[in-house]
């Protein structure tokens, strides 16, 4: 049913092809990730989840600085030549920030007693083998993306999902974050081989030329808007979305910060996820669509669909987060599931707003994209100080939601703007969604009235289903 949920809310063209080919790929990797959650969650603590999660917030905003996101620019060179030089130069610069990186473990002890997690230092000299696996992974994904080669990513994603998981849980015994860690580095060197053998395979001579010292420097002037703008602008995304639990250990504790993480997984990451899908294949559809003055139709195709995949489940898991969260889990993260009733409209806008802002890429408006960055970085830190002194997690979590929504709201509206798409037309894009699952929802309010953990988890899976059956029978036929 999903399959044909998918191809009725995406006509059948060559984008669709695309994504739902990486889709397949992102779903299994998904039904591998949730499956295990239950398991994983009563093996490791909400401290050891805390603790993971601080320390990929420290290696996710050091990302930026990796390549100076020159790897952005691999889908706008038209001849494979040029990309070639911009590939060697990103794989360059990645394993000289590797060893900078390094400079991060001396900083360890200070870094640690500022957070008031001693435990975290140990984990800082994971950091460099982390920094390079992630994106040397990210890198040949780029170039199998600008290739056109869906196939062989979405099963790298699958069995990523599957290394992750399963060393977590052969690991989980040992009752340390051990397995957490080591689970996420054997699932990213894997990747990084997987696709590196099939990136030198195919292009073994056009990869290696692309190490030429004056192809490098070539690229590296050509597009220096990315460094100067784009790198900038990741690094305000990244501390927009990572910073919450920086502050959450320090303000509070890394229980807290467990609690927050497994919201946060179960539901932003499957909406990120296939965002991702989506963000991969609008770059490389949406320079062709630029070129034949199609982007603004473009864009609001992207947007429509990304409504459709996030709005029900958003709405219906602001009802019975706890409850679910509880059955699922297990009693002591009913927290998690409490904290996820507020920050869900946040994390909703932030899975439209992302895949869309490769917008500001193929327009080359990397400077409003840094701007606007600026604008909600501001909003959202003012946001997390003001709920961080109040004292409690949960009104902190409130006021982050808040402000992360209203920044969220204006890139969204910066996009519009310069992709030439009608505000009209995009709030009318909302209106079928939301009375579609109306009637699901007053079925969820109910259930969740009888407090049975189990009959409401029941009913937002039927409810869900109900969606999909509804949306495809009475709407996209």
């Amino acid at each position: 049913m999903l399959e044909k949920f998918i191809r009725k809310i995406l006509p059948v063209d060559g984008f669709t092809s695309s994504v739902f080919t990486l889709l397949s790929g992102t779903t299994l990797a998904l039904g591998v990730a949730y499956l295990a959650q239950p398991i994983l969650t009563r093996l490791y603590t909400p401290s050891s989840f805390g603790l993971f999660d601080a320390f990929l917030s420290i290696v996710t905003i050091l990302v930026p600085f990796a390549s100076f996101r020159y790897e952005d620019a691999l889908m706008l060179p038209e001849e494979d030549e040029e990309a070639s030089h911009v590939l060697g130069l990103s794989i360059v610069l990645i394993l000289g920030a590797s060893v900078l990186s390094c400079g991060l473990i001396l900083a360890g002890p200070s870094l640690s007693a500022w957070f008031g997690t001693p435990e975290l230092y140990k984990w800082l000299y994971w950091v460099p083998p982390v920094l390079v696996a992630i994106r040397m992974s990210k890198i040949f994904e780029l170039w199998l993306t600008r290739k056109k080669r869906f196939s062989p990513i979405s099963a790298g994603q699958a069995s990523q999902s599957g290394l992750i998981a399963g060393t977590r849980i052969v690991m989980g015994s040992s009752g340390t974050p051990t397995g957490l860690f080591t689970g996420y580095l054997v699932g990213h060197i894997a990747t990084a081989i997987g696709f590196g053998f099939l990136v030198i395979k195919r292009e073994g001579k056009k990869f290696f030329q692309g190490f030429s010292k004056a192809g490098m420097s070539s690229v590296l002037q050509r597009y220096k808007r990315f460094p100067v703008y784009s790198m900038p602008a990741t690094l305000l995304s990244a501390l927009i979305t990572r910073l919450p639990a920086l502050l959450l250990l320090y303000f509070f504790t890394d229980a807290v910060v467990g609690y927050f993480s497994r919201s946060y997984t179960l539901f932003a990451v499957p909406l990120s996820l296939l965002g991702a899908a989506i963000s991969q294949v609008f770059f490389v559809e949406g320079v062709e669509a630029y070129r034949n003055n199609e982007l603004p139709k473009f864009i609001r195709k992207v947007h429509t669909q990304l409504i459709l995949i996030g709005l029900f489940p958003t709405l219906a898991i602001m009802i019975t987060g706890p409850q679910v969260f509880g059955f699922i889990l297990g009693q002591e993260w009913t927290t998690s599931g409490r904290y996820l009733q507020y920050i869900a409209p946040w994390l909703y806008l932030a899975s439209i707003a992302s895949p869309l802002t490769r917008a500001f890429d193929i327009l080359e408006r990397q400077r409003l994209d840094l701007v606007t960055s600026l604008i909600m970085f501001f909003i959202q830190t003012i946001a997390f100080i003001a709920g961080g002194l109040s004292g409690d997690p949960l009104t902190c979590l409130i006021y982050v939601s808040i402000g992360g929504s209203i920044g969220r709201l204006l890139q969204l509206v910066v996009i519009f703007s310069i992709g030439g798409v009608s505000f009209n037309s995009i709030l009318s894009d909302y209106t079928t969604p939301i009375l579609v699952s109306i009637p699901f929802l007053a079925l969820l309010f109910y259930i969740n009235s009888l407090e049975s953990p189990l009959w409401i988890t029941v009913a937002l899976v039927l409810s869900g289903l109900g969606y999909l059956a509804v949306s495809i029978r009475t709407i996209y036929n």
